[in-house]
């Protein structure tokens, strides 16, 4: 064997050795939250479970019919050109009072059509910090790789993506692959105008949202953090350098906490505002019976076909965390905390189990019906109001390590976004659509730290 094999099988061997590591303290993780959230009180009865959860969905149900627009937007998205891009902010803005609370200014960069790939792709590509020549590479390999994806995918691929306070990009290409029409007249035909309008409001006005609003936006904006995650989801380099890596690692650890914040809310008001376009969207798109029946599809990896203790035991605890997040009403936020950290721990250990049987991975689904929760009780106007307090933390990296912070994110339910969520959503207020009630009883029941202009 020649010394470049050797070298190969060595690093070979240290990944495989990498990849058990990390599976194995994922399972050591699962074990010490199990005891939590397997509550004796917990529905024991599959009957007992079912009723259960379809009267939770049956009230999700009532909720989204109390809380559709009643303003009249519907206008707006008749009007067949780009100018229905350029009139979403504001009527988001009008549609939750916006402009009591926060200066709408901060939304008021522009959403842009590309219509080719060389568009869509060269403004992310303008602040990386690589020479012109490396740039020109990276163009041709993320244009080859764009048309393949959509090839391979029938049509699939990055629909759009956001570069905080300078543009939200959507892929016109891609939207008309497969179709006889120029990108430029996709907005001729109501089922495309609908897809491109619901992209820019899951990008812009969901992450964008929560990037230009909240304080955990703010510590992510300031540390370039959206351009790391930008980078790793069109598979860019970052530079070779400590900071750069330490950059990445702050990016993972805290958008690991906020997963079920960042996509659900992102999802909810994609379907919220859907339901005004051309071809209306499904509002909410998930319900908990459809989320139970489909994780009930994952299995164990070897479990064997004579064994089936793991598999038992893998449904039993997703079983117990949807069950304290959605139907237990006696759940504390200690146990929330437990449930979320499941069940982002599942999902990073099942993503293309949870696509496959979703559509979406399980964060989306689990994210928006924390919202519909949270719709449920607040009404719909404290929708975007809920996930700026459960994003209100300041994560200050120069006077905390990231593995201390780590270690409070795990230990103390205040300091993780996601349980922050779970445990708003649950507040039922005596006068639904009270954003001033919500912030009251947020800090005073929950002791969590409230946006100063909300109070």
């Amino acid at each position: 064997m020649t010394k470049i094999d050797d070298m190969r099988k060595s690093f070979e061997e240290k990944l495989e050795k990498r990849a058990k590591d990390h599976q194995r303290q994922i399972e050591k993780d699962i074990d010490s939250l199990r005891e939590i959230v397997m509550k004796p009180s917990l529905p024991q009865d599959a009957r007992e479970l079912k009723e259960k959860t379809k009267q939770f969905d049956q009230r999700m149900s009532e909720s989204k019919n109390r809380s559709v627009p009643q303003k009249d937007v519907q206008a707006l998205f008749s009007m067949y050109d780009h100018q229905a891009l350029t009139e979403l902010d504001q009527k988001f803005s009008d549609l939750f009072d916006l402009a009591r609370y926060y200066p709408t200014d901060r939304l008021t960069y522009p959403t842009i059509f590309c219509e080719t790939l060389e568009e869509f792709y060269q403004p992310m590509l303008a602040d990386y910090n690589i020479s012109p020549q490396a740039k020109e590479v990276e163009l041709k390999r993320l244009i080859a790789d764009g048309r393949k994806t959509a090839q391979d995918l029938n049509g699939g691929g990055i629909m759009g993506y956001l570069l905080p306070g300078r543009g939200c990009f959507l892929n016109g290409w891609l939207f008309v692959y497969g179709r006889d029409i120029a990108p430029k007249d996709a907005f001729q035909d109501a089922s495309l105008l609908s897809r491109i309008l619901t992209t820019a409001v899951h990008e812009k006005l969901g992450h964008g949202f929560l990037s230009s609003y909240s304080a955990l936006g703010q510590v992510k904006t300031k540390l370039g953090l959206m351009q790391i995650e930008l980078a790793s989801r069109f598979g860019l380099r970052t530079s070779d350098d400590p900071i750069s890596s330490l950059r990445v690692r702050q990016h993972n650890l805290i958008y690991s906490v906020s997963v079920f914040l960042e996509e659900g809310w992102s999802t909810w008001i994609e379907t919220y505002l859907g339901q005004l376009m051309p071809e209306a969207s499904v509002h909410p798109r998930y319900n908990l019976q459809q989320v139970m029946e489909a994780l009930k599809k994952l299995t164990v990896e070897n479990s064997g076909d004579g064994d089936n203790t793991k598999n038992e035991e893998l449904q039993a605890l997703l079983q117990g965390a949807l069950t304290i997040l959605f139907l237990d009403p006696e759940a504390n936020i200690a146990e929330l905390h437990a449930a979320v950290m499941i069940l982002q721990l599942v999902n990073q250990q099942y993503a293309m189990e949870t696509m496959t049987v979703l559509g979406q991975p399980l964060i989306y689904a689990v994210g928006s019906l924390l919202m519909s929760q949270a719709e449920a009780n607040l009404g719909s106007v404290c929708v975007p109001y809920a996930a700026l307090i459960a994003a209100n933390i300041l994560f200050n990296f120069d006077e905390i390590s990231l593995s201390d912070l780590g270690t409070l994110l795990s230990t103390d339910p205040s300091l993780h976004p996601d349980a922050r969520l779970a445990a708003i959503s649950r507040i039922k207020l005596e006068k639904p659509d009270s954003i001033k009630e919500l912030a009251q009883r947020a800090q005073a029941e929950l002791s969590f730290s409230v946006p100063q202009s909300l109070k």
